[in-house]
């Protein structure tokens, strides 16, 4: 994916603890995590001495790789191992993308 476009630093406590959360679950799904807030004493001085920026977009780009290139028995077991974890729309995007 290639984003361009305009780096935004956030400067309100509530904006940078909103986008690290966000990370957060990104980077940690099982939730084994404090979630960041910024009305939690812990966080003050962090959130006011880390820098967060926001991309405000202009154009996104993407190339999607959705197993062309593999045989049908490798992409017959991803399409089962996809369907076995419930991701529907990459099921869907594999079997589009043939």
């Amino acid at each position: 994916m290639v984003a361009c476009g305009e780096a935004v630093r956030l400067d309100e406590s509530a904006q940078k603890a909103y986008a690290l959360t966000a990370l957060m679950q990104k980077m940690q799904p099982e939730g084994l995590y404090e979630r960041i807030d910024a009305a939690n004493p812990s966080y003050t001085k962090m959130l006011e001495k880390t820098g967060v920026y926001a991309i405000k977009p202009a154009s996104i780009t993407l190339k999607v790789k959705a197993g062309q290139n593999l045989s049908e028995e490798r992409r017959a077991g991803l399409i089962e191992k996809l369907e076995a974890r419930g991701e529907r729309e990459s099921v869907q995007q594999m079997k589009e993308y043939k």
